[in-house]
């Protein structure tokens, strides 16, 4: 599992999510466990928090409670009893196309009509980060294992369609990022996430899981949560004998241990036509081959 989280996100700017109950409105209207199974098919968790439990401070907060009795009774407190209509936008993927569509069809069970509007990844991502979107799925990429970065959707100054505004989260990222004693800081963050759940300013949907597709000649490739993959660890074995002697030779270029490091002066050689040997070409592919494996063969959202 990565450190990723995907969330719900409600834009707080927006009239109608700028109201707690129609938040929590349709928090409570979102199957969360159907959601995960249809939109990621397998290859994601259900989440219970707003990071990982791998991390510094996690507190279970979730999943999300299902209830559509208490979803129309604070539709009907909000002033909506029959609920209302607005446009979701999202970008041309298959997971959110799929989230889209799932999400217009629970919701309409508590009478919200979710509009569809499907645009290209450049104008979804400028109307993110004006401020445009109603309500959006977004994941971002956690590269270190740190509740200061996991949280990066939430510090104030951030212009994305969150805009939560509330000095109270802001107050609470900038006391965790400020000590370094870990009993004080696991406690902040604790607190942080009640908070968090108790705003419903978002909604904790899933922990995208990655599956990798290793060759068997190669030695050292370790599954990090961040996705950064240490190609430094990486040995390439390239087959039988040297010499004839039938012992299969781990390629390692002089001075350098490892296939990042060999893999990038390989391909250097290659590409600037320095020196093709068999060499620098094979461990160049090496490389590429691996590289094209992580793509193809990394399921995820």
């Amino acid at each position: 599992r990565s450190n990723n989280l995907a969330s719900l996100v409600f834009n707080n700017s927006n009239e109608l999510f700028s109201d707690i109950r129609i938040r929590q409105a349709l928090a409570y209207a979102t199957d969360i466990k159907n959601l995960v199974q249809v939109c990621w098919e397998g290859t994601a968790e259900v989440a219970d928090s707003y990071y990982a439990s791998s991390m510094l401070g996690y507190k279970q907060e979730g999943p999300q409670e299902y209830d559509l009795d208490k979803a129309k009774a604070l539709l009907t407190e909000a002033g909506y009893p029959d609920g209302f209509e607005f446009t979701l936008t999202t970008y041309q993927t298959t997971l959110n196309q799929t989230f889209a569509e799932v999400i217009q069809s629970m919701w309409a069970k508590v009478g919200v009509k979710v509009n569809i509007d499907i645009v290209d990844l450049a104008t979804f991502t400028d109307m993110n980060n004006s401020g445009k979107l109603t309500v959006a799925l977004l994941t971002p990429n956690v590269a270190i294992t740190d509740p200061a970065v996991a949280l990066i959707l939430w510090p104030i100054t951030r212009t994305i369609s969150l805009r939560h505004n509330d000095q109270h989260i802001q107050d609470l990222l900038d006391a965790g990022s400020s000590t370094y004693d870990e009993a004080s800081r696991i406690s902040i963050y604790q607190e942080l996430q009640d908070y968090l759940k108790s705003m419903t300013y978002t909604v904790p949907v899933a922990y995208p899981t990655f599956a990798y597709g290793v060759a068997s000649n190669v030695e050292g490739f370790v599954f990090q949560p961040s996705l950064i993959i240490d190609l430094t660890t990486v040995c390439v074995i390239l087959g039988a004998g040297v010499g004839g002697d039938g012992e299969a030779l781990r390629h390692r270029h002089t001075g350098c241990g490892h296939l990042g490091q060999t893999g990038t002066l390989a391909a250097q050689r290659v590409l600037h036509g320095d020196l093709v040997t068999a060499e620098s070409f094979i461990a160049f592919a090496e490389v590429v081959q691996i590289l094209f494996a992580h793509a193809l063969f990394t399921s995820h959202s």
